[in-house]
């Protein structure tokens, strides 16, 4: 389970592999003589991380739980029950835990979940009542083939997609309200978008949503918040068509409480010539980030929805994408059994000199009036071996730590990978000249 690690722009490695977190089950008394332990044998899906608390949950698609993982002993104390559970997050703010299932989207209160004891490494391990958490679980929205979930930052709105749609859920009153078993949380508009969306995001000033269309090879960019839009995205003197702007009809699902979005339109941005299969997707500032599989690429889009740098030959079969914002950087988790680490960096466009952080004036991403002094340069600085069939994750800004979930394989059981982030010397100086792809 040890990993292998290709540099090529900084001495010293951007990840450091530091540990693995055997996800195996503990059987019953019965059979506890002959099998104490069993690994999870399905495919596991997206995983969200409890800084503070010092937990990690996993999606355990092809087991029908989530895997709660106590980060500080390094070992799985739990499990939540969950029917074939795929996209999952924390809300801190409501004090809940959401996964998306097949038949809809679950959620636990945070305070019947496992709490940490602190870091004396004398203190007995957690016990997980299985009971109490399960007892704990209420449905906030019922539908078939739920998938992936984003949170806008702003609003606290939770985004959902089911088969062709997206709905968006206001949960912030759900627990006060959710007194009956029966009570779901509030759906305050649903958009059906020409194909089934796969990684999608807010902006971070929650005026827009992004979704990746692989189907049509395309990213739906949704105005979610008509006012708050034109105020941070003043329009251009030049209005365009919407034939021009691949501007498309919103359709709206019948629902007493489901407000229309019709004044808010669906533009459609076309991925480059030839690049196809994208599911990643992660909205940064100033713009938003997509990688294609094929070819593996990662494309970085700025707010008008145009490409200003991509990075090709990543890591195969691309699932998860992440921002290290302390250090300007994407991680991108493959199937094929890799992480790669690309380094954003600033070019001056006429002494070629490169810079790892932004220039202190403008940002090209961000940049309404005359072209930056900057071009935005896209680094591929390493590629770390995981495991083959190691897609997903989560990333933690605040520990500095990339979970790599990976399957049982023949050599090894079900497990997850630790990575911890590093600052190469080429981070905080000037770098020479460097030459794109």
């Amino acid at each position: 389970m040890g990993a292998k690690t290709r540099r090529s722009c900084q001495s010293a490695p951007a990840l450091r592999h530091i540990q693995d977190i055997l996800l195996t089950r503990r059987m019953s008394s019965f059979d506890e003589g002959r099998h104490p332990s069993r690994s999870l044998v399905g495919r596991l899906e997206h995983a969200a991380c409890d800084s503070q608390q010092k937990l990690l949950f996993v999606s355990c698609l092809g087991d029908d739980c989530v895997s709660v993982v106590d980060l500080h002993r390094g070992t799985l104390v739990g499990e939540l029950p969950a029917e074939r559970p795929r996209g999952i997050l924390l809300v801190p703010k409501a004090q809940m835990l959401i996964v998306a299932t097949c038949r809809g989207v679950d959620a636990w209160r945070c305070d019947s979940l496992p709490v940490s004891h602190g870091s004396d490494e004398s203190i007995v391990p957690l016990d997980f009542d299985v009971s109490a958490a399960v007892s704990s679980r209420r449905k906030l929205f019922d539908a078939p083939d739920c998938g992936n979930l984003a949170l806008c930052p702003r609003t606290g709105q939770l985004a959902v997609t089911h088969r062709h749609c997206i709905t968006l859920l206001d949960v912030e009153s759900f627990w006060a309200a959710a007194n009956a078993a029966d009570y779901r949380a509030t759906v305050t508009a649903t958009i059906v978008l020409p194909t089934q969306p796969e990684g999608f995001d807010f902006s971070l000033d929650g005026a827009r949503l992004y979704a990746n269309l692989p189907d049509i090879a395309s990213v739906a960019v949704i105005v979610v918040d008509p006012f708050r839009e034109a105020v941070c995205r003043p329009p251009k003197a030049v209005a365009t068509t919407a034939a021009e702007s691949g501007v498309v009809a919103i359709a709206s699902l019948p629902a007493s409480s489901s407000s229309v979005l019709s004044a808010s339109p669906v533009r459609l941005v076309s991925l480059p010539r030839r690049h196809w299969d994208n599911f990643p997707l992660i909205a940064i500032n100033g713009g938003f980030a997509v990688v294609t599989r094929k070819p593996a690429c990662l494309l970085l889009f700025n707010d008008d929805d145009v490409e200003v740098a991509h990075c090709g030959s990543l890591v195969g079969d691309a699932e998860d994408l992440f921002f290290d914002q302390r250090r300007n950087r994407f991680y991108v988790i493959g199937g094929e059994g890799n992480v790669a680490a690309i380094q954003i960096r600033y070019r001056h466009k006429k002494d070629g000199r490169t810079h790892s952080r932004p220039p202190p004036s403008r940002s090209p991403l961000s940049e309404k009036g005359e072209p930056a002094d900057y071009e935005i340069v896209l680094v591929e600085v390493e590629t770390v071996t995981s495991s083959v069939g190691a897609r997903t994750g989560c990333w933690s800004n605040t520990r500095d730590r990339l979970y790599v979930a990976a399957p049982e394989s023949k050599s090894c059981p079900a497990h997850v990978m630790v990575f911890e982030a590093q600052t190469g010397e080429n981070d905080s100086e000037t770098d020479q000249e460097e030459q794109e792809d």
